[in-house]
This record gives C-alpha cells, structure tokens and sequence, in this order.
C-alpha cells in the first residue's frame, strides 16, 4: 500500500478518504469484478443487459452493443461464462453487420 501512495504523490493524484477501501478481497469497477483471481464480468450488469427490452431496429441494436455489451465482450470466452451471455454477443454482432438483415427473435 506505501508503494501505491508513494506513486500516486509522485503523480499528483489524490484519493478521497470517504471513498476508500482497504482490505477488500475484490472490488467492482466499470461493469468488472476485479479481484486476485482476475477480472471477471459483473453479473449484475449482465443481468440488465439480459433484462434490456428487445431492440427494434439495427440502430437500437448497436445502442446496447455500444453502450452495455461491449463492456463485457471480452469475458464471454471465458469458463464459466454461461451460453446465454455468448449467445448474446454472438446475435448482436450478427445483427450489427451491414450484410445481414435485420430480424430480432425473441
């Protein structure tokens, strides 16, 4: 920890006191949970993704691929990580394509 506050006053950075933690085992951050394990996908922001209305149009699409999927693309390959988050991404990167016509099934 002395070698993380060192840098930071090296850097010019400041913490807020009411905001730290200290002893935390994993924390979240930007819709990841990091921990000494890895970096993993929040399950909750997956779960608002899931829960998302359906899009109607390949630009609502692209919306939530831009605004909520693309924060947890890069866990989908990862073990553990169920069929229906892989299916998500798979569809919606499909869906995305300029060749591909537009046709959500629920």
């Amino acid at each position: 920890m002395t070698e993380v506050l060192k840098r930071a006053e090296a850097s010019n950075i400041e913490f807020n006191a009411n905001k730290l933690q200290f002893r935390m085992t994993e924390v979240k951050y930007m819709s990841q949970i990091i921990s000494d394990k890895g970096v993993k996908a929040d399950p909750r922001h997956i779960k608002s993704i899931v829960d998302m209305p359906t899009p109607s149009s390949k630009g609502e699409s692209r919306a939530l691929y831009v605004d909520s999927v693309n924060c947890v693309k890069d866990f989908t390959s990862q073990k553990g990580t169920t069929t229906t988050q892989r299916y998500l991404v798979d569809e919606l990167l499909m869906l995305m394509r300029e060749d591909h016509p537009y046709c959500w099934i629920d």
